[in-house]
Order: structure tokens, then C-alpha cells, then sequence
């Protein structure tokens, strides 16, 4: 089980192994050491954000517009804190999904339509049958994919470090060697990933 954290730790700093891969190989190391919360975090991120909420760093704020027919798409702006909200959206696709949008998109920017009952409530709301949609800058996906990624990093054992944030504990020091013991909590809905530590000394 070393060996595979030590070789995930050397692909994360790979630029040529995809993020896809490296998700599914911290998968497998979190499946075999029995770590819930993290196994739970690399599934969302590998399946997409199907049932729980969307960690901080997946909400990415763009720019209303609404669709003129004769003048193309025109900003928009509700005002207040309702303007602010529906400028905000939570990503729920999956890296490898958002990955092909980044390297399929041309134009610098994502679009983004809102669902039946936004749609029809925004019309209400602003007296225009025109459509409104969500216009993301497409540096707002490609930072999902590098704050995964730096996440995924987070979970190595930095070098020189006696800590290994995948087991819980201290690594291996050396027979009789006084230690702590970590009992570690990663958080990967935190945006800088910290690890909440308790520690007892054996």
C-alpha cells in the first residue's frame, strides 16, 4: 500500500497523467485503507455531484444575459442579493465533464441555461419573454479541475513528513522510536484541504 501512495504521490506532479486517472488511483488507495469521507469526495468528483451539495470551490459566479433577437445576448441586471444568487452556480458535473467542456469550448466562455422553473420565474420577474442564461468564464472550470488536483497532492505524505493523512497515524520512525499518534480529519469541501489534528503520545 506505500508503494501505491508513493506512485500516486509522483503522478500528481506528472502534467501528463490525466486527473481522471489520478481520482481513480486515490479512489482504490482510499477503498483498501476504509476511508469513508474521503472514498465519498473522489466518487462525487469522478461521477459528478448527484445527490450531496457541491463543496465551496465548485460554486462559480458568471454573468446574466438574456437572449434579444436583434441584439444577441445583453446583460442583465435583477439587483440586490437576488442578482447575486442567480449569478452563482453550483457545478455538479464531473471532472471528466468538465474537462471535455473546457478543451471543447472556443469562444472563452460557458453558457450555462437555468432550469424550466428559473427560466419561466426570471421572465415573470423581469416582464421579457427573452431567455436568460449563465455566461461562465471558462478560468472558473479550469480552477475546479486545479484545486482537485491540488486537493489529490494534499493527501501525499509531504516529503520529510512523519504524517501520513491517508492512515490516521504516524508513519513508521524507526523500532522504539517515541511518537505521536495523528488521528487526522481531511476535509476536501475546505478550500486550502486543512486537517483538523488531535494527537496522543505513545
Amino acid at each position: 500500500m506505500d508503494s501505491l501512495v508513493l506512485e500516486l504521490q509522483s503522478d500528481v506532479l506528472d502534467r501528463t497523467i490525466h486527473l481522471p486517472d489520478l481520482l481513480r488511483k486515490a479512489l482504490l488507495v482510499s477503498r483498501k485503507l476504509k476511508i469513508k469521507d474521503i472514498e465519498e469526495w473522489l466518487n462525487d468528483e469522478l461521477n459528478g455531484y448527484e445527490a450531496r451539495s457541491v463543496p465551496s470551490y465548485r460554486i462559480i459566479t458568471g454573468e446574466l444575459k438574456a437572449f434579444n433577437p436583434y441584439r444577441g445576448w445583453i446583460p442583465v441586471d435583477m439587483g440586490g442579493e437576488l442578482h447575486a444568487s442567480v449569478c452563482e452556480h453550483p457545478t455538479r458535473d464531473s471532472v471528466s465533464q468538465i474537462i471535455d467542456l473546457v478543451e471543447r469550448t472556443e469562444t472563452g466562455t460557458v453558457m450555462v441555461k437555468f432550469p424550466a422553473d428559473l427560466n419561466t420565474a426570471f421572465r415573470n420577474l423581469m416582464r421579457t419573454d427573452f431567455e436568460p442564461a449563465l455566461h461562465v468564464p471558462i478560468h472558473k472550470l479550469v480552477g475546479i479541475l486545479d484545486v482537485t488536483k491540488t486537493k489529490i497532492m494534499d493527501l501525499c505524505p509531504r516529503s520529510g513528513s512523519t504524517r501520513d493523512p491517508w492512515r490516521g497515524n504516524t508513519l513508521q520512525q524507526g523500532r522504539g522510536a517515541t511518537c505521536a499518534v495523528y488521528y487526522e480529519q481531511y476535509d476536501p469541501h475546505c478550500e486550502n484541504g486543512e486537517l483538523s489534528t488531535s494527537a496522543i503520545y505513545r
